[in-house]
């Protein structure tokens, strides 16, 4: 059992380490009480944040060709979660692309209903088939994103009047 002094030493250190060492770095890890303490400056200290969010509002998705609507980097994300938001009318192609350095090619993830409805390789999971995302409803799909630069995502409307579309992402 630790003494007072000595817990109260370890807990003066962790604070030094959190303001003034590099951050997100630890030495020495250890659990005192119910809690984590880290300390010192060569372990990693793993702290859960949000790594990467982006967003595009009301798209305006023709039914000719894709519309891209979002292009995003992924950086040291490992997951993705894209929240789809169809207005208008339905969509008949939701595809998902990526690549694996900043002057490689789009290389396409999903873009047919079997990529969402039964999700392999890249594709964690899905609510349903993104390629006939009805008007008014609102589609998600997790993507493991690790050792990718960025993403694309593109849609097109099923019908002529066309389709708006609002896509929120988010990873760590």
């Amino acid at each position: 059992m630790k003494t007072e002094t000595e817990k109260t030493m370890k807990r003066i250190l962790f604070t030094f380490a959190l303001l003034f060492a590099l951050p997100g770095y630890a030495d020495i890890v250890y659990q005192e009480d119910g809690g984590i303490v880290a300390v010192g400056v060569n372990a990693p200290l793993y702290v859960r944040t949000n790594a990467l969010a982006a967003s595009a509002s009301a798209v305006a998705v023709a039914q000719t060709g894709n519309t891209d609507l979002l292009q995003f980097s992924v950086g040291q994300a490992e997951r993705v979660w894209i929240e789809v938001v169809c207005g208008g009318q339905a969509l008949d192609a939701f595809i998902v692309l990526g690549r694996a350095h900043a002057s490689g090619s789009w290389l396409t993830f999903a873009g047919s209903a079997a990529h969402y409805t039964a999700p392999a390789g890249v594709i964690v999971g899905a609510s349903g088939d993104l390629t006939a995302l009805a008007a008014g409803a609102t589609g998600w799909v997790a993507i493991d994103v690790r050792g990718l630069d960025a993403m694309k995502l593109q849609a097109s409307s099923g019908n002529s009047a066309g389709s708006t579309v609002t896509v929120y992402a988010g990873g760590r």
